[in-house]
């Protein structure tokens, strides 16, 4: 039996990328193999539900605190008597406090899950990141560019980092690619002479909806027939909302907020976009591309990996409504081949099949605690 304990800043939903990942992953793993124990530094109503493994809430609300450091005496006790074998550390308090209490309580394995921005945000955040790295075993990052960046900026070794992707809910994206693109538009109430534009992403700055919102300004000049879809919501939802009506497209626009038909919906897409100035891997993209969607993205991230330009869509660079226009208006145009949309939905598909990436983690956990002992 491998005892592993998976140690996260908070978990409000299991519909949240990191949170979404980790509770998939809780869920798969074989309950006569592993002994699983989520710990939370932070109480949340959602946990009450969590029935699928054993809940841990460490009561951290500052790491610069004397609960804090209650907290960690406690932890420390907590992992020494369940005799866990493996540690695994999620956004950036719980790196901190995860990976030192792991040393303290002598955990045979610690790793650090990696899946987005970097955890520093000035020097003094990358000098403790940089030191709290030389107790850390392993590193799982969700993406290459996530791999790169630990390479160049944190100076990990290579051979310390393990690429698991994102996984994704293949079954659900099939049983919404069961309704044909016809049927999709016809409950989206799209026209049979509109083209479709559409984003799928939380209403954030990052996401860059502005950009959209200005290239689709530009393509509503240029010929008759768009419609402009977002799926997603956010605090900036009155602000875009604006943004909008100044433009004069509020008759093209329909903000959606969050579905949960997101496949259904994307399957009535005439091309989905990406506009993000930052990204690791995203789920968003990746449906597109195994829904057989025409993508345009941002160079950012790994997106390029995935999206090759000029075969299933078009790769700009970040903060260029013009660029983003002039991309979303050559897919308007037929140019974008049939063979490559197959090509990367097949490899999509079968490359992030959440059962497989689970697999692939159930090896790793294995390997690990074998050369552990």
């Amino acid at each position: 039996m491998i005892n592993i304990a998976f140690v996260i800043d908070r978990v409000f939903s299991d519909r949240a990328g990191t949170e979404q990942q980790l509770l998939g992953l809780i869920r798969k793993l074989d309950r006569t193999r592993f002994r699983v124990f989520l710990c939370c530094l932070r109480e949340t109503e959602f946990l009450k539900s969590v029935d699928f493994c054993e809940v841990h809430v460490l009561g951290v609300d500052s790491l610069l605190s004397l609960r804090a450091m209650k907290s960690a005496i406690a932890f420390v006790r907590f992992l020494r008597e369940n005799r866990v074998d493996i540690v695994q550390t999620h956004f950036r308090d719980s790196n901190v406090f995860g990976v030192l209490c792991s040393r303290f309580a002598g955990v045979p394995a610690i790793l650090s899950s990696r899946r987005g921005v970097p955890y520093w945000k000035n020097n003094m955040g990358r000098m403790i990141t940089l030191f709290v790295n030389r107790f850390t075993d392993r590193f799982i990052v969700n993406s290459f560019s996530i791999e790169r960046f630990l390479m160049e900026k944190e100076c990990v070794n290579p051979q310390c980092i393990d690429v698991f992707p994102n996984s994704m809910d293949i079954d659900r994206l099939r049983r919404g690619a069961e309704n044909s693109r016809e049927q999709c538009r016809e409950q989206l109430g799209v026209k049979s002479n509109e083209f479709v534009v559409g984003i799928v992403a939380n209403l954030r700055p990052v996401k860059r909806h502005d950009v959209f919102i200005r290239a689709a300004a530009q393509l509503d000049k240029s010929r008759p027939g768009w419609r402009f879809v977002v799926v997603g919501t956010g605090a900036i939802l009155a602000e875009l909302q604006s943004m909008v009506h100044n433009l004069g497209l509020t008759k093209s626009f329909s903000f959606l907020g969050l579905r949960s038909d997101a496949p259904e919906i994307t399957r009535a897409f005439d091309v989905g976009v990406l506009c993000s100035d930052y990204e690791s891997t995203s789920n968003t993209l990746l449906e597109y591309v195994a829904l057989g969607v025409p993508v345009v993205c941002t160079r950012v991230g790994d997106n390029s990996r995935y999206v090759e330009d000029g075969g299933n869509g078009f790769v700009v660079e970040p903060g260029d409504p013009q660029a983003l226009a002039q991309a979303i208006l050559r897919v308007r145009e037929g140019l974008v081949v049939p063979s490559i949309l197959e090509e990367k939905s097949a490899y999509v598909l079968d490359y992030f099949d959440a059962d497989k990436v689970a697999a692939r983690y159930v090896s790793k956990f294995t390997e690990i605690a074998s050369d552990a002992i």
